[in-house]
């Protein structure tokens, strides 16, 4: 399972993703920044590059830990590629745009060859926070995303969470290569992203199988 890391700059997503690097120790981590680093010298047709191998790279990994922002025409075209429930998206939380404004280390973004320079570290950040407030996020991913988890930091819950919609996945992805599955439909808080640790995940299928034929194949 995919677990895209999205958020505003500043908003913890690397913290997030080492942490899940600990408990999720065969996934490839993947972190666009990375890419600009390795390939991009900061000019457009060097952000184009970066963009590309990045998109790539989450495409060929189905087991990933991706982090960017989760916004722009990189979003769409990526969201565009990826499969009907192939991810599961964390969105980082804060406590306030001016406290991530607070904590921009100069260095760290100097190291970055960002393409862009019409507009500051801190400008992006407050329209990446105006994007975000109009749920922009949301209008790029959700429909397509397996589920929703919003993390400040990486709870017992937020794990227990990531830990159920990895089961999930697995079973979507058993059904979704059974021939005799026609159809998919979620219902009840799993439909409603409002899932919690202890909720049912509520699945009906349309196929030709009986109850016994499906039991065996996701339990064998």
């Amino acid at each position: 399972m995919r677990i895209l890391v999205l958020g505003n700059i500043n908003s913890g997503k690397s913290f997030i993703i080492n942490e899940l690097k600990e408990k999720f120790d065969n996934y490839t981590i993947i972190q666009l920044d990375d890419y600009r680093k390795k390939y991009s010298d900061g000019s457009i047709n060097g952000e184009q590059r970066a963009r590309q191998i990045f998109v790539e790279n989450v495409l060929q990994n189905n087991n990933c830990l991706v982090e960017f922002t989760g916004l722009g025409e990189l979003a769409v075209e990526l969201n565009n590629l990826l499969h009907n429930k192939s991810y599961l998206i964390l969105e980082t939380v804060y406590p306030s745009v001016d406290k991530l404004v607070e904590r921009i280390d100069r260095k760290k973004f100097d190291n970055i060859p960002y393409p862009f320079k019409c507009e500051t570290i801190e400008q992006t950040i407050y329209r990446l926070d105006k994007e975000i407030e109009n749920q922009q996020l949301g209008k790029i991913w959700k429909e397509k995303s397996l589920g929703w988890i919003k993390v400040e930091k990486l709870s017992l819950d937020a794990l227990l969470l990531i830990k159920n919609y990895s089961v999930l996945y697995d079973v979507c992805q058993i059904l979704i290569n059974e021939d005799s599955v026609r159809e998919i439909i979620t219902f009840g808080s799993l439909a409603r992203y409002e899932v919690t640790p202890s909720s049912d995940f509520d699945l009906a299928l349309v196929t030709t199988k009986s109850i016994q034929d499906i039991s065996r194949l996701i339990y064998q």
